[in-house]
């Protein structure tokens, strides 16, 4: 479960949206007050990271700001940015699910096989329910049986990704583009971007406000500063936790469906290693990786900059194969440097 921070059990209202709190005096300095804006605010160190990277790429990489550049970079962020949401929210809360890039493969492949039968106002909600289904069975194995998130959604990571292919039969299944249904998710807005930009907007705006304007946030907060602390003090814990799974694979299933609806074909392979590309800007974004902690606006930040570096090294012609190892790195950077800040942080309690 979630792992314990020094947040007080009595003052679990006033975690909200930013996070434990200090518990030290304000420093009155300009440093001090960089460093409380900063410790608030998870998504400014975000932001910094983006513009470093967008610095670097503009001098090292051939024709990387121009429109077409970063109208790519939008368009990667966009599915891989309301995935984030759901990721962001379940790690605050102290919990992992490595299965949201099979769950989105897997919902790509159900909408269009289910389109060969059925009418796309039919396939489209049935497969949402199917994936958001997912999501509740493997947050109530977790909360009954008590299994590590990070364990059991290993495996529906690998089990998923198995019923996609069975139920294509490891073939290509081919996606009806011209379906007035599927244009609300893969509509050009004519300037080389989609309208998966305002869903991924929609999206971020909902989930900045779901978790800093709602009891239901506040909760996720205290759940991820200390699970015990919560249920003690009459957090529907258990529940909440569920839900968040839910949320979670239903967010993948709708990347799943906007990315399904851009293109003539779907295979069950969609989604591979995204996971690891969302934990990576989860944690670029500010998000403490063992809970208590986040932002989703540092979430979107995030994503932006994994998208950056990858549209970055094409451009500069570095092999495809370097972004896996890319992202390895930035996992572990971001995890460094959130733990030194909360090692620092739990120095200036102690004095």
């Amino acid at each position: 479960m979630a792992r314990e921070s020094q947040a007080e059990p009595g003052r679990l209202g006033e975690l909200g949206a930013r996070g434990p709190q200090t518990g030290r005096p304000v420093n009155e300095t300009s440093l001090g007050r960089i460093k409380a804006f900063l410790a608030y605010r998870p998504e400014t160190a975000a932001l910094f990271s983006m513009v470093i990277v967008f610095v670097v790429f503009a001098f090292v990489a051939e024709d990387f700001v121009t429109q077409a550049s970063m109208f790519s970079i939008i368009t990667l962020s966009s599915e891989r940015g309301i995935v984030a949401v759901g990721v962001t929210l379940l790690l605050i809360a102290g919990h992992f699910d490595l299965s949201v890039g099979s769950v989105l493969g897997l919902t790509a492949i159900l909408v269009a096989q289910l389109m060969l039968d059925l009418p796309s106002w039919q396939a489209v909600p049935l497969a949402l329910l199917i994936a958001f289904g997912i999501g509740l069975l493997q947050g109530f194995t977790i909360v009954k049986l008590g299994i590590p998130s990070f364990i059991l959604t290993l495996g529906g990571l690998l089990l998923w990704r198995g019923v996609g292919f069975v139920i294509s039969e490891g073939l290509y299944i081919p996606v009806d583009r011209t379906d007035g249904l599927l244009k609300i998710f893969s509509h050009s807005l004519g300037t080389g971007l989609f309208v998966t930009c305002l869903w991924f907007l929609g999206v971020v705006v909902l989930g900045t406000l779901f978790l800093q304007r709602t009891r239901l946030g506040n909760w996720i907060f205290a759940i991820g500063g200390s699970y015990r602390a919560a249920k003690a003090q009459g957090v529907p814990a258990d529940h909440v936790l569920i839900l968040l799974f839910g949320l979670c694979a239903l967010l993948a299933g709708l990347a799943g469906t906007v990315q399904m609806a851009r293109f003539p074909i779907v295979s069950a392979d969609r989604g591979r290693m995204l996971e690891l590309e969302i934990i990576a800007a989860a944690a670029i974004g500010g998000t403490r990786i063992w809970g208590g902690y986040g932002s989703v606006v540092g979430a979107a930040l995030g994503v932006l900059s994994v998208s950056m570096i990858q549209v970055g090294l094409a451009r500069a012609g570095v092999p495809g194969e370097w972004f896996d190892g890319v992202v390895g790195l930035l996992i572990v950077f971001a995890v460094m440097v959130n733990r030194s800040v909360e090692r620092r942080n739990l120095g200036e309690r102690i004095e």
